[in-house]
């Protein structure tokens, strides 16, 4: 019988947060596919690398094996450093075959794996909603976060929303939750579309903490990362063929 293996594959932290929380999602993994090896792997600021995690599985005599990018959009780890890992690995010489998959923040599980975060969070009865995504100069990342707050406004029937952006492309979150005040609007949720904990998280917290301090009117919930949703589970699942 062949050896299959599902090698999970996200950025990477220097926090040791993200990497529990993949760890966590990988035993999830683990529990529904029990006849398939699920290792895990980093881009970059932790190990084991790719390279490194393939090497180890072909060690272990894993014959074939589906490569999953933990991320949600089609950005450059996706689209251009993940694939050329891949293709390298392969010019090797190894024999092991070797699947990609995709990234997964179009899909309706995901979609409603944020949707529950924001109402976990009480932001179900906000007037307005702050959806944040990682910022990328892929314009394809940008027409994928406004089709999610579309649709993440039409589950949670919130009136209003706006996309907002990590890093230096704008909007930025601060300019967002001023511009939803300017209208008028005095409960606000930010769902930062996000899987695992880490800087970014950090940030967007920090940024919600002045806000409020200036706003102290205004109410803001932040919803959860989406790791331990289990729309993420059933969209990761849905690529698995073994």
């Amino acid at each position: 019988m062949k050896k299959q293996g599902i090698l999970l594959v996200s950025h990477g932290s220097r926090s040791p947060q993200p990497a529990k929380e993949k760890a966590v999602l990988a035993d999830k993994l683990r529990v529904r596919f029990p006849h398939v090896e699920i290792r895990t792997a980093y881009l970059e600021l932790a190990e084991p690398s790719v390279t490194q995690s393939l090497l180890h599985m072909e060690e272990d005599r894993i014959q074939e094996v589906l490569v999953l990018p933990l991320m949600l959009f089609p950005a450059m780890h996706v689209s251009e450093d993940i694939p050329e890992i891949l293709r390298s690995y392969r010019l090797s010489g190894s024999a092991m075959k070797i699947h990609y998959g995709s990234e997964t923040g179009s899909s309706g599980r995901i979609i409603e794996a944020a949707a529950q975060a924001v109402r976990q969070s009480g932001g179900e009865n906000a007037e307005g909603l702050a959806l944040l995504v990682k910022g990328s100069s892929n314009p394809a990342v940008a027409e994928r976060g406004q089709d999610v707050l579309e649709a993440l406004l039409q589950r949670l029937q919130i009136p209003t929303g706006r996309l907002c952006f990590t890093g230096d492309k704008a909007p930025g979150l601060q300019q967002t939750l001023e511009e939803l005040v300017e209208q008028g609007m005095a409960r606000l949720a930010v769902s930062p579309f996000l899987l695992f904990s880490g800087r970014l998280k950090d940030r967007t917290e920090q940024t919600i903490a002045k806000f409020t301090e200036t706003h102290p009117a205004v109410k803001v919930t932040i919803a959860p990362v989406l790791y331990d949703q289990p729309g993420v589970l059933d969209a990761l699942a849905d690529q698995i063929f073994f």
